[in-house]
């Protein structure tokens, strides 16, 4: 799981924040999703399903990958 924590999340190429946890299935322990730390601060859910592993990095293709970990709204 370590070498998931750090890496750099993008959104066309621009860094939208940073991996600072990784999300387990309770059952499985298999990582499901990313806590990711935003430019603006903020703590947001990334499944992992709507993240692409790119050069080391993540790419999403969408903003409403990034789900806002406070009220449960999307990043828009």
């Amino acid at each position: 799981m370590e070498k998931l924590l750090e890496r750099i999340v993008r959104l066309h190429g621009i860094e939208v924040g940073v991996v600072v946890d990784v999300i387990l299935d309770s059952e499985r322990e298999e990582p499901i999703g990313l806590e990711v730390r935003c430019k603006d601060g903020r703590h947001r859910f990334l499944a992992l399903a709507a993240a692409a592993p790119v050069d080391g990095e993540f790419a999403i293709s969408s903003p409403f990958a990034l789900l806002d970990g406070d009220t449960g709204r999307l990043l828009s």
